[in-house]
């Protein structure tokens, strides 16, 4: 129960942060701003990765933003609990404090992660970026639910 309520906290912090990314985006002018039915989000892990290796440089930029923001969210939540306790997936990622992670890394990490398995295309969004950031920075004694 605790985890859940972690995580519907995290995508409300996540969802701000797309908030604010869209806000910015109609502040730099019409040409950045995209048709309602372009916004629409991404649900599943494929669709993600298409993102990710599209030849658009927007599209590219998207998959960057999108999967940053998410995994710094998941680094604040591995950094937050794993002093106190042991950490349980998903939501939580771990990394040293001196260790600086861009975007870009993480979007590398999901993408790799991806490729390496295929069967997992189908599966939520969400899900995957879980999966795919604590794979790329497990944190010690991480317990797998």
């Amino acid at each position: 129960m605790l985890c859940q309520a972690y995580r519907a906290k995290d995508e409300l912090v996540f969802g701000a942060a797309l908030v604010g990314r869209v806000a910015a985006n109609f502040l730099r002018g019409r040409e950045m701003q995209h048709p309602i039915s372009e916004a629409l989000p991404i649900t599943r892990v494929g669709a993600l990765l298409e993102e990710c290796e599209s030849h658009e440089p927007l599209e590219r930029e998207e998959c960057v933003n999108l999967v940053g923001a998410w995994g710094a969210v998941m680094i604040r939540n591995g950094r937050r609990r794993g002093a106190s306790e042991k950490v349980r997936r998903p939501g939580a990622a771990c990394a040293t404090t001196a260790t600086l992670i861009s975007d870009a890394d993480f979007a590398q990490a999901f993408i790799e992660w991806a490729k390496k398995y295929p069967s997992k295309r189908d599966l939520d969004v969400y899900a995957g970026l879980d999966a795919a950031i604590a794979a790329a920075w497990p944190c010690p004694g991480m317990i797998a639910e």
